[in-house]
């Protein structure tokens, strides 16, 4: 297990992105999503085999980074 800050060289986008190959299975944690990130793995995650997304509680708000404008 890792954390990761998300900043800067440290983004859980980059440490993803080589990981999801044909057949890999995906947990993962998150009080945040980022649909931006997201789209920029999309593709990629078509080859996953199982994926495991774990967010707040429905009585806690989901941050999403952004705003209406975006």
């Amino acid at each position: 297990m890792k954390l990761v800050q998300n900043s800067g060289t440290d983004r859980v986008i980059d440490l993803l992105r080589p990981k999801l190959t044909e057949g890999c299975q995906l947990d993962m944690v998150t009080s945040s999503f980022s649909l931006f990130a997201f789209s920029g793995i999309l593709q990629k995650m078509a080859k996953v085999f199982k994926c495991r997304l774990l967010l707040p509680q429905v009585t806690k708000e989901l941050s999403i980074p952004g705003s209406e404008a975006d």
